[in-house]
């Protein structure tokens, strides 16, 4: 584990930034840079983290009458979440979340959500599905079974089980949650019910949680553009909406400057949609065969799936995404990764072990928690720790000139 001690502090116009003394040799020779997307190029504190919420609150409400606060979920259960490392899509948070309000509803609400599920025909649509659950269970539900104000008290243990988590993700929420209940008469039953019914992990179109995610940050026009159906949740304006470019055209103009034209890639677990549509021609900036989004990870499983050569899970902490990348990049001798996630560093941890020729950058500024994600990064060992995207070049100037 590192400590602040092992760290040069050097303060830049916009704030502290941290250099790890054994990194610094690596990080002189570094000539090809890989982006995450959220967080780093874009700030994504109103968009991502609301939908979340906003998500949890529209399934809790559809199936159990309670209209959680939106706000309810706090920022300190997200980060705990992504903390653990295998949170990096903010579906799995959103499936986390979910699973633990639901599996510690009474007994009553458990048994009666069970029934409703076998109502399900195969081959709903998600709404569909939703639909028919969330009539039958309330119907079943008509004594009040369901106690409001405690199902919003249940938001305290939230952090609890994010404590426990770990990289493995939602796999770790399902092998906590039933472990929680080992024992209880019916749970285990009730669990892959519950599980069968989300059908999650899944994809948009065919999974409720995603699909559910996705009208709520894209909104109804967006969603359709994006996904090619209409927009059967949710009728509003999306979260997208909040989104704001962080990155500066400066910022890569000064970085090509250093590292080299057609050097700068991006590898990110979230959609090359919402990426167009806020960065615009920024995008222009990276080499466009060194782009790799959530939308290849799907592809690149889906292939693996048809071949009959199942990979799993492709999405970070996986390096998957990173290699792909710096594909493009080479040859190069020090690639530097930029994340804003525990996630994005056990990614490039990863790909470390492959090829030693990764450094990992942390960013702080534009997450929420951003001083308790700077903590995390020094003590998991950062190469780099800026205070936003638009520092690193200052930094990496000071780097090769020998002031650090």
């Amino acid at each position: 584990m590192g400590s602040i001690e092992d760290y040069v502090e050097f303060e830049t116009g916009g704030g502290s930034a941290y250099i790890r003394r054994d990194s610094v040799e690596n990080l002189r020779r570094v000539d090809s840079i890989i982006f995450d997307c959220d967080g780093v190029l874009i700030d994504v504190r109103e968009s991502y983290d609301k939908a979340i919420s906003k998500a949890v609150s529209y399934i809790i409400n559809g199936l159990t009458g309670c209209s959680l606060p939106e706000e309810l979920i706090p920022e300190s259960v997200i980060f705990a979440f992504r903390r653990s490392g295998g949170f990096n899509d903010d579906w799995d948070t959103t499936y986390g979340i979910t699973m633990y309000l639901l599996s510690h509803m009474p007994k009553g609400f458990r048994e009666a959500l069970k029934r409703s599920i076998k109502m399900v025909k195969p081959g709903m649509k998600p709404h569909d599905r939703f639909k028919i659950v969330a009539g039958t269970v309330r119907r079943l539900l008509n004594s009040g079974i369901v106690n409001c104000g405690e199902v919003e008290a249940l938001i305290d243990g939230l952090e609890n089980l994010a404590e426990n988590l770990d990289e493995t993700g939602i796999a770790s929420v399902d092998s906590n949650l039933l472990e929680e209940f080992r024992g209880v008469d019916g749970f285990q039953e009730f669990y892959r019910s519950l599980k069968a019914f989300f059908s999650y992990p899944g994809y948009v179109g065919e999974s409720i949680i995603p699909t559910v995610f996705e009208e709520i940050f894209y909104g109804d026009r967006l969603y359709r553009e994006v996904h090619g159906v209409e927009a059967r949740f949710v009728n509003s304006p999306g979260l997208i909406m909040n989104e704001r470019v962080i990155v500066r055209r400066e910022t890569l103009e000064a970085l090509e400057s250093m590292v080299g034209e057609g050097r700068l890639g991006i590898a990110s677990g979230s959609q090359r949609k919402p990426a167009d549509y806020i960065l615009g021609d920024i995008l222009k900036r990276f080499n466009k065969d060194a782009l790799i989004f959530y939308d290849d990870i799907m592809r690149a499983e889906r292939e693996a799936l048809r071949r009959g050569q199942p990979v799993g899970s492709l999405k970070k902490p996986n390096p998957y995404s990173l290699l792909e990348a710096a594909k493009a990049l080479e040859p190069f001798d020090s690639a530097l990764y930029v994340g804003d996630s525990m996630g994005d560093l056990l990614m490039v941890e990863e790909a470390r072990r492959l090829d030693a020729r990764y450094l990992f950058a942390g960013v702080y500024r534009y997450i929420s928690m951003g001083s308790q994600t700077l903590q995390s990064f020094i003590k998991f060992s950062s190469d780099l720790i800026v205070p936003s995207i638009n520092e690193l070049p200052e930094v990496l100037r000071a780097l090769r000139g020998g002031q650090l």
